[in-house]
């Protein structure tokens, strides 16, 4: 009797047991659920802020890129064109994010992000000079903010070229009184057509109808065009106010 009772009490206790086991086995599955649910919740975030950390990264590089790549010491004037073109594109397309342009010695030395002005930049340009570009940036950003071009090494042009701009090149980005465009200019001008029936120069002031109109005593600033040849074909005298 004794050994019935007590072989019902250890198979009372070892089921007990097996039901503490089961429980403990089922909390500590909960438990790791749990865990594992919590890290899930906590990694989101963080995988969300790589991902748009790395788009930002991404959309910063396409638009510097488009802008860097010509970026040198001896930029023909070939690329420096196609530079301003895209930088055109840019500014029509991108609102938020305008290009500035400075081209050195020239009206646009203080910079301009107006693509009219940008697209008439060109005639500042010569086949007789190679460039140097530039780029400026937004310290807080790192985008590109302002294209910097200024006149670098003299190109290769065959010697008729030089001839004929020889004795006009001294006059390119100078600050002169009006008698001096009226004069030596002026003659420096006739000689040069004179001696080119193919080639000729042609001078501008602003608006003025005539050259008789600029004024002997003001301080006019002296811009040389090249053509494709690389031959001056037209010269401003913009009036310095």
């Amino acid at each position: 009797m004794r050994k019935s009772k007590m072989v019902v009490l250890l198979g009372v206790m070892i089921g007990v047991l097996i039901i503490s086991l089961i429980i403990g086995i089922i909390l500590i599955v909960i438990d790791k659920g749990k865990n594992s649910s919590k890290k899930i919740i906590v990694d989101a975030p963080t995988n969300s802020e790589e991902l748009e950390r790395v788009e930002k990264e991404k959309k910063l590089n396409e638009f510097n890129t488009k802008f860097t790549s010509y970026v040198g010491e001896e930029v023909s004037t070939t690329l420096v064109k196609s530079l301003l073109s895209e930088i055109i594109l840019s500014n029509n397309q991108n609102e938020e994010r305008q290009l500035k342009v400075k081209i050195m010695n020239t009206n646009l030395e203080e910079g301009t992000d107006d693509t009219t002005e940008i697209s008439n930049a060109q005639q500042y340009l010569s086949n007789e000079y190679t460039y140097i570009v530039e780029c400026n940036y937004d310290d807080a950003t790192g985008y590109v903010t302002e294209i910097v071009i200024k006149r670098g090494k003299g190109a290769e042009l065959p010697p008729e070229v030089q001839a004929f701009n020889q004795n006009l090149l001294k006059y390119s980005g100078q600050i002169v009184k009006g008698t001096v465009v009226k004069s030596k200019m002026i003659n420096d001008i006739k000689a040069a057509n004179q001696g080119d029936d193919k080639h000729n120069i042609t001078l501008y002031s602003g608006e003025l109808e005539s050259l008789r109109d600029i004024k002997d005593e003001a301080d006019y600033k002296i811009i040389l065009s090249y053509d494709e040849e690389g031959y001056i074909y037209r010269i401003d005298a913009d009036e310095q106010t």
